[in-house]
């Protein structure tokens, strides 16, 4: 069993598409797993204003074996019946049963499949997923023809501990090698004593200690204080993307 964590960063995402994209993802995606024959357990939603996050736990590492029984012609039927089933099912016939039923002697073709092992399997599922999403609005950027509600700028997939690559329309990095960036989101998410709401807002790394009024680098000044110290979401906002706050403004 492993856990399934998935990262969508993006542009700022319009406050009133917000729960609904978190639920939309996971149904996408809980309805892909169950279509692939992957049981789970709990998944979970999260979204800030620049993130959508789901987790999915205890996923097998493969998809279960199946077995397959497809019922044929008669044994007696006509030459083309019959090599129209064995062809329609890659086999010979020496590769079929022979049945007893009550109308008769019939031919199955009994097909098993070995399970493929999960890690394969959800890179396709899960682009799927994406592309798929409903935004009421969406847009296209860059050289690729993949619409998001904003710009998507990087993508985290993580297999219990494998990042799994997956290949987008548009050109956007994805994966994350740093495992140690990716152990701490997860224990983020885990060191909640209380369930996170959408109103709830999961602090990113990059601007951790933005609100802290600690510069992020020693080269950096700190965020404004006192009586003209900005709201903690403008903040946020700017500090990650390295403005300067310089003559009472950004």
């Amino acid at each position: 069993m492993a856990e399934l964590l998935l990262e969508l960063f993006s542009e700022e995402i319009p406050a009133r598409m917000q729960a609904r994209a978190a639920d939309d993802l996971k149904r996408l995606v809980t309805a892909g797993l169950k279509e692939a024959g992957l049981d789970h357990g709990d998944a979970r939603a999260y979204v800030t204003p620049r993130r959508l996050t789901l987790v999915v736990e205890d996923l097998p590492d493969k998809q279960p074996d199946l077995r397959e029984e497809k019922r044929g012609p008669k044994v007696d039927a006509p030459e083309k019946a019959i090599e129209g089933f064995l062809k329609a099912n890659g086999l010979t016939l020496s590769q079929c049963e022979e049945r007893d039923l009550e109308k008769g002697r019939f031919l199955f073709a009994v097909v098993e499949k070995s399970g493929a092992e999960t890690r394969d399997v959800l890179p396709a599922l899960l682009e799927k997923a994406i592309g798929d999403m409903p935004w009421p609005k969406s847009m296209r950027w860059g050289d690729g023809d993949m619409r998001w509600v904003r710009s998507l700028e990087r993508v985290l997939c993580l297999f219990g501990e494998d990042v799994l690559p997956l290949a987008l329309r548009n050109e956007i990095a994805c994966g994350n090698t740093r495992r140690d960036i990716a152990s701490w989101r997860r224990s983020r998410l885990r060191s909640k004593t209380s369930p996170i709401t959408r109103t709830s807002c999961v602090t990113p790394l990059s601007c951790s200690t933005a609100t802290t009024g600690r510069p992020i680098s020693p080269n950096m000044p700190k965020p404004p204080q006192g009586p003209r110290a900005l709201p903690c979401a403008t903040i946020r906002a700017c500090w990650t993307k390295s403005r300067v706050w310089s003559n009472g403004r950004w």
